[in-house]
C-alpha cells in the first residue's frame, strides 16, 4: 500500500470528527468516569479549542493559509503566538478536545485512541506539510523546527 496516498487527503476537522465518533461509541463500554471528569472535560476542551482558534488567529494576522490540505499557498512562516511553543497549535487544540470528550462520554477504552489520532496527523498531515514547507522557507523553517518541538 502507497501510505503517501493519504498525504494531505483528508481535513484534519473531518478526521477529529471521525476519531470523536469514534470515542463516543466505545462509551458503551463499561466506565468508570466519576462525575468530577465533567471539569477535567471542559477544562480540555476548552484549552483545546482557545489553542487551535490562537493559532488559526496567528494566521490569519499573518495573512496567509489555513487550509492544511493546500500548504503550497502558505505565504508566511509563522512562529508568534502559540507557534513559539508548538509548531502544530491547532492539532495540538485537536488533540486536547479530543480527549475531553473521551473523558466527558466516560469511555476510558477510547483514550487509546488519542495516539492513534496523534500517530495519523503526524505521518500523513504533519511530516507532508513540512516537507512543503521546507521547500518553501527552507533553512528558516530548518532552524524554526530546532527551536519548537513538533507537538509540545
Amino acid at each position: 500500500m502507497n501510505l503517501s496516498a493519504l498525504e494531505l487527503k483528508v481535513y484534519p476537522l473531518l478526521l477529529l470528527a471521525i476519531f470523536a465518533v469514534a470515542s463516543v461509541m466505545t462509551a458503551f463500554l463499561p466506565t468508570m468516569t466519576p462525575l468530577n471528569m465533567m471539569l477535567a472535560t471542559w477544562v480540555l476542551i476548552s484549552a483545546g479549542f482557545a489553542i487551535a482558534v490562537w493559532g488559526v488567529v496567528e494566521f490569519r494576522r499573518a495573512s496567509t493559509t489555513v487550509d492544511p490540505t493546500k500548504v503550497g499557498k502558505v505565504s508566511k512562516l509563522v512562529t508568534s503566538g502559540p507557534f513559539r511553543f508548538t509548531r502544530n497549535p491547532m492539532y495540538v487544540g485537536m488533540t486536547l478536545c479530543l480527549l475531553g470528550i473521551q473523558l466527558g462520554w466516560g469511555a476510558w477504552p477510547s483514550l487509546l485512541l488519542a495516539p492513534l489520532f496523534i500517530a495519523y496527523i503526524t505521518r500523513f498531515q504533519i511530516i507532508p506539510e513540512e516537507r512543503a514547507i521546507t521547500d518553501i522557507f527552507g533553512v528558516s523553517f530548518i532552524q524554526y523546527c530546532q527551536r519548537v518541538r513538533r507537538w509540545l
